[in-house]
C-alpha cells in the first residue's frame, strides 16, 4: 500500500538516500554522495519536511525534495524554494507519483509564502506545471589564446577563519542567498555544481583579499566558476592561475546580463547568450511577489508604483492608466519577471503601450545561478 504524499521520517532517511544515489549515481558509486554534496536539501536534522515522499512497505519509492531560503534580488528579500533529487523507483514509475509530489510541494510553498521555485532540471514534469527557462546570461569562453595576466593574485583555500570574509563579499552581490555561518560551512565542505565537486578559494591581490571563487572539478580539461563574489578584476586575474593549476583547455564564465563590469572586462571574448544553466523556475504567487517587490518598484516607477494593478490567477491581468496586459499562463509570467524577455514577450510589451515601458523598467529582476546553493 502506498503512503503519501508526506514528509520523510527520520528512520527512512538512509533508505531514501539509497534510492537517490541509485537513481542519479548508480549502485557502484562510492558513498556517501548526494547527502554530502547537497547537505542543505538532504539534511535529516533540518529538512525532513522538505523531503516529500511516497512510501511502500516502509521504503521510500518516490521523492520530491525542496528547501526554502531567503534570497536578495536587487536589495529586495524574496523566499525561494530550491528543488532537486526528484526521483521514483523504476517499479513505481508511470503512476503519476512525481506529479502528485510536485503538486503537494507547490501547495506547501504557497502556504509558506514562497515567491519562486527554482528547479534543478527542465523535464516535462516541471514544464507541465508552468516551469520554464529563466534568467538572462552570457557565457564567455576562455581558451589558451584568450588568457593573459591582468594582475598578480594568489589563491588560498577557504578555512573556518576566513569564512567571514567570504560572507562579507557575498553580501555585496546584487543577487545572493541568505546563508548562516552553518550554511556556509555546509556548502563549502560539500561544494558542488551539477554533481561535480568544487574547490573554493579566497583570492588575494597585493596581499589583500579581494574576491572568492568556487571552481568545479575539471572534466576533459574544462572548468568554470560555480560561484564568485568580490572584485571582478581580481577574479579575471585568477583565471590564468586556474589554467595552470588544473591544466585547463577551456574555462567557461556565465555572467548575468546585469553584471556590467564583467561584460566590460570580457569584451571581445567568444560569448553565447542563454538562460540559467540546468534550471527552470516557476512563480508561486504574483500578488505576493509584487508585494515583496514594492520598494524595488517604487524606486523605479515612483511612490505610486506607476499606478499599476496586478492580478492573480489565470489569466493574469496587469493594468495601468497607460495600457493593459493579459498573460494566459504562468510560464510566460515567470519569464516576464525573471527573464528572458523572448520575442513574444517583447511584442506583448510593445502592444501594452505605456504599461509595457513601465514593465521593462522593472523586469527582469536580478536573478542568477544558485552557485553553492545548487541542489
Amino acid at each position: 500500500m502506498l503512503e503519501g504524499p508526506r514528509a520523510l521520517r527520520r528512520h527512512e532517511f538512509d533508505a531514501l538516500m539509497d534510492l537517490i544515489d541509485d537513481t542519479f549515481r548508480g549502485p557502484d558509486w562510492p558513498r556517501p554522495t548526494k547527502p554530502k554534496l547537497y547537505s542543505l536539501l538532504l539534511n535529516p536534522e533540518t529538512n525532513l519536511e522538505g523531503m516529500r515522499v511516497f512510501v511502500h512497505d516502509g521504503q521510500p519509492v518516490s521523492h520530491f525534495g525542496f528547501y526554502v531560503r531567503e534570497v536578495f534580488c536587487g536589495g529586495i528579500t524574496l523566499k525561494l524554494a530550491g528543488v532537486g533529487s526528484v526521483c521514483t523507483h523504476p517499479e513505481f514509475r508511470g503512476r503519476g507519483l512525481a506529479t502528485r509530489l510536485l503538486e503537494d510541494a507547490l501547495h506547501l510553498c504557497e502556504q509558506q509564502g514562497v515567491h519562486v521555485m527554482l528547479i534543478s532540471g527542465g523535464r516535462g514534469l516541471y514544464r507541465r506545471q508552468g516551469a520554464c527557462d529563466v534568467g538572462e546570461m552570457l557565457t564567455y569562453t576562455f581558451s589558451g589564446e584568450h588568457v593573459q595576466g591582468t594582475g598578480e593574485v594568489r589563491l588560498e583555500p577557504w578555512t573556518d577563519e576566513t569564512l567571514p570574509l567570504f560572507a562579507a563579499m557575498h553580501q555585496r552581490e546584487p543577487f545572493r542567498y541568505y546563508r548562516s555561518l552553518d550554511d556556509w560551512k555546509r556548502v563549502v565542505r560539500g561544494g558542488s555544481d551539477m554533481n561535480r565537486d568544487a574547490e573554493t578559494f579566497l583570492i588575494y591581490e597585493n596581499d589583500t583579499p579581494r574576491a572568492y571563487a568556487s571552481i568545479y572539478a575539471p572534466e576533459d580539461g574544462e572548468s568554470g566558476f560555480v560561484e564568485y563574489a568580490g572584485s571582478r578584476h581580481a577574479l579575471m586575474a585568477s583565471i590564468p592561475k586556474l589554467f595552470d593549476r588544473y591544466d585547463l583547455r577551456r574555462f567557461l564564465l556565465s555572467v548575468p546580463a546585469y553584471d556590467l563590469e564583467w561584460h566590460s572586462l570580457c569584451e571581445g571574448l567568444p560569448a553565447q547568450p542563454g538562460t540559467i544553466h540546468g534550471h527552470t523556475a516557476r512563480l508561486i504567487s504574483l500578488t505576493k511577489l509584487i508585494s515583496a517587490l514594492e520598494p524595488y518598484v517604487v524606486e523605479r516607477l515612483g511612490k505610486d508604483g506607476g499606478n499599476i494593478r496586478w492580478g492573480d490567477g489565470l489569466p493574469y491581468r496587469i493594468i495601468s492608466v497607460d495600457g493593459s496586459l493579459e498573460i494566459e499562463d504562468i510560464a510566460t509570467l515567470t519569464q516576464l519577471v525573471l527573464g528572458p524577455h523572448t520575442a513574444e514577450i517583447q511584442q506583448r510589451l510593445g502592444e501594452a503601450a505605456g504599461l509595457g515601458e513601465q514593465l521593462r523598467q522593472i523586469f527582469p529582476i536580478p536573478f542568477n545561478f544558485p552557485g553553492l546553493n545548487f541542489v
